[in-house]
């Protein structure tokens, strides 16, 4: 955005001709990003840096969310609706639904948050099945986001996760892990790959999460589609990194009873399986990152991670506590989870 000039002056010159009305206080929220008060009420401009890469094409980022945002909306989705979009300046205008984020509310609330996993639960169903009501959205898939690639990148994710594993162990002390026991996460990782995928957000975290004042879990940032797993998606955005803060961990908001809660919401007892499993592969894959980035600290991403994830010890220790935390009564399941659990 600094491109284009002072954002101050930009937003006071555009702002009333696209929402009808004098701009009052500028706050920045982040990154391109800021929040406005226009006659009393507040909203979410951001500056899309993509924009004019994809222009014209049929991922353009910013005519994707426009549309994708009013179908979801219509079908009484929780996601801000998109108010305004000046494409000369690659700026969408969103309605405000809130100033905290998941992420930063499990880190700053400690206590249960039964009823918000719930909340999330359903919106991300709900998205689902909008989606798939229609086909064209399938035309209309980022690069990197096919079928293929989605593959691709799980069959990095899966070695990532077996190394994560062994990793995990070795920085923890413990006792090395068996060859049966790394074909345990294998064949799970396997299997999760065999699932369908559907069509959503290529950009799932809990910092996409905004919570409202109410409580209601919006889910945000729909610029770029791909095909993933639904059980992989709410995986992420229901946990919690906690980077930057010194005390920070991940956290995650699911737990058995609203594991079973979601199998009864999608109407398939069988997803809950899924859903572990994409929680294990993740929580493997966190792991791998943190004990990469001990061991080769000067290069620049882990150097970037570390300085994000200050207590590296403690969040691998929490990782493990986490890997022995069972969701649900699956036995092959909890035979994974049994590899990390301490006698």
């Amino acid at each position: 955005m600094d491109a284009y000039g002072e954002v101050d002056a930009y937003l006071r010159h555009r702002v009333p001709e696209l929402l009808g009305g004098p701009v009052g206080h500028i706050e920045k929220m982040g990154s391109g990003v800021w929040c406005l008060c226009v006659d009393g009420k507040k909203y979410v401009a951001k500056y899309h840096i993509f924009a004019p890469l994809t222009r014209g094409r049929a991922y353009d980022v910013l005519e994707v969310e426009r549309d994708v945002l009013r179908a979801l909306v219509e079908a009484g989705c929780r996601v801000p609706a998109m108010v305004a979009l000046d494409q000369t300046a690659c700026i969408a205008f969103y309605e405000w639904v809130g100033g905290t984020t998941l992420d930063d509310l499990v880190q700053e609330q400690s206590g249960n948050h039964a009823e918000l996993a719930r909340a999330a639960l359903r919106n991300a169903l709900a998205i689902d099945g909008a989606l798939k009501r229609d086909k064209g959205w399938s035309q209309r898939v980022a690069p990197g986001g096919s079928r293929p690639d989605l593959l691709a990148a799980w069959q990095w994710a899966s070695e990532r996760a077996l190394w994560g594993a062994e990793a995990l162990q070795r920085h923890l002390q413990r006792p090395p892990l068996s060859r049966a026991a790394l074909d345990l996460i294998g064949a799970l990782c396997a299997e999760l790959a065999r699932r369908p995928p559907v069509l959503g957000s290529s950009d799932y975290n809990a910092r996409n999460v905004v919570i409202s004042p109410a409580g209601a879990a919006f889910f945000i940032e729909f610029s770029k589609l791909s095909w993933d797993w639904t059980e992989r998606r709410i995986v992420q955005y229901t946990t919690s990194m906690g980077g930057g803060r010194c005390n920070g961990g991940m956290r995650s908001i699911l737990d058995a009873r609203t594991a079973c809660s979601y199998g009864q919401l999608a109407g398939d007892p069988c997803v809950v399986r899924a859903l572990e499993g994409h929680q294990i592969v993740f929580q493997l894959n966190a792991a791998a990152a943190l004990c990469g980035a001990l061991e080769h600290p000067l290069e620049a991403s882990n150097d970037a991670l570390l300085r994000a994830w200050k207590n590296p010890r403690e969040r691998l220790q929490a990782m493990a506590r986490a890997l022995g935390e069972p969701l649900s009564d699956d036995g092959d399941i909890r035979r994974v989870r049994a590899l990390f659990t301490l006698n």
